[in-house]
């Protein structure tokens, strides 16, 4: 079997004419693509609507939707990313669903995933993970079962749990006060 092979470079004409690009290897370097799909992409100082492939390497460029086992994303950004393996350096991503997640120097929305670990300097909006290893996690709300390392949250799992259980309390006497008060009428 020959592998197949795209390599496109500065190309202007791309995208009109070519709304999806398939073959075993994308090389995409300053080009604008809406879909990819391949065994292994590989962007630089690009950028693609949406990604389907088995080995995913984004640097310094963006794509909304990357779909892969192995994803790397390097000084660029993502709309949403689901992997199995998700490793990010110095980017930023909306939605991460994986199965491993490793950040250095990032941001993300939310993340979902088995086990995420964060090095120097990376934040999130929402964690939800069942292992979370961090030198220090900055996050606004966090949902772990194992926490491992220095974390600065607005709300963890217990307090979580806690604003939930009152918040659920509150409603209750507000509709059984609502209630008796329409009884007595």
């Amino acid at each position: 079997m020959v592998e197949q092979e795209v390599v496109i470079e500065e190309s202007v004409e791309l995208e009109s004419t070519a709304d999806e690009v398939s073959a075993e290897v994308v090389n995409l370097n300053q080009t604008m693509v809406n879909t990819v799909k391949a065994e292994t992409v590989r962007i630089s100082q690009g950028g693609v609507e949406k990604v389907i492939a088995t080995e995913v390497e984004l640097k310094q460029g963006g794509a909304n939707r990357v779909e892969g086992q192995n994803v790397t994303l390097s000084q660029g950004g993502a709309g949403v990313v689901q992997a199995a393996n998700f490793t990010m350096k110095e980017g930023g991503a909306g939605l991460v669903r994986a199965e491993t997640v490793e950040m250095t120097e990032s941001g993300a929305g939310v993340i979902y995933s088995q086990v995420v670990e964060m090095k120097a300097e990376s934040q999130a909006g929402l964690v939800v993970a069942r292992q979370v290893r961090a030198e220090k996690l900055e996050t606004k709300l966090l949902l772990a079962g194992k926490v491992e390392g220095q974390v600065e949250t607005m709300m963890d799992t217990r307090q979580a749990l806690l604003s939930g259980l009152g918040a659920g309390i509150a409603v209750g006497a507000m509709l059984l006060i609502g209630q008796l008060l329409q009884h007595r009428k």
